[in-house]
């Protein structure tokens, strides 16, 4: 039980100085890290035994280097006996991948790399022809009657489609429109507003 007290006196009196004075971290970090190394590797203490409140050493360390104290002496010692009571977690495993996986990791990375581009590529057309449209809705609403209807001649006789576009916003009809008089409209709202508009 001493050791563990002592283990903590150590890393509590390191906490403190840390934080007292960063300029001077490394330096302790190093002291009580060497001190946490000997207790481990050179006594052999147990590091699964409890202090006062009920925790094993491990789950005292104030900081990162001292648990990887703990965590190489485990990778070390695996066989050592049960690790569960010291609360020190397993190390992560490095996966050795072959050469063959490693093509197939790089070849799927690529694909990603390639349909992110493409994606990034269709967004930047959708966007022009978005831009596009809006030019094209704000030029018909601004337009007079006449002038519209003289867009709609020009077009026949080009052999076009005619391209029909709601009076009031300028937006693409949908398949059936919401029609009064002479005038196509792609919502009843601007059936109302153009209403409003033209008494």
């Amino acid at each position: 039980m001493c050791w563990i007290q002592s283990l903590i006196d150590i890393l509590k009196l390191a906490t403190v100085a840390v934080a007292a004075s960063p300029q001077s971290a490394d330096p302790i970090v190093t002291r009580e890290t060497s001190s946490s190394s000997y207790l481990l590797d050179d006594i052999r203490c147990d590091s699964g035994a409890k202090d006062g409140a009920g925790l094993p050493p491990y789950s005292s360390c104030p900081n990162s280097e001292i648990k990887s104290i703990f965590i190489d002496y485990r990778v070390e010692n695996e066989s050592a006996g049960n690790w569960g009571r010291t609360h020190i977690p397993e190390p992560k495993k490095k996966v050795e991948l072959t050469e063959e996986q490693e093509k197939e990791q790089a070849e799927r990375k690529k694909e990603k790399k390639m349909r992110q581009k493409e994606k990034e590529k269709t967004k930047k057309e959708e966007a022009r022809k978005e831009a596009e449209e809006a030019a094209e809705r704000e030029k018909y609403v601004k337009i007079s009657e006449r002038e519209k209807r003289a867009m709609a001649v020009d077009r026949r006789l080009a052999g076009l489609p005619p391209v029909m576009r709601c009076h009031q916003c300028g937006t693409l009809l949908p398949p059936t429109p919401f029609q009064y008089s002479h005038f196509n409209f792609c919502t009843t709202s601007c059936v109302a507003e153009h209403r409003k508009a033209n008494p």
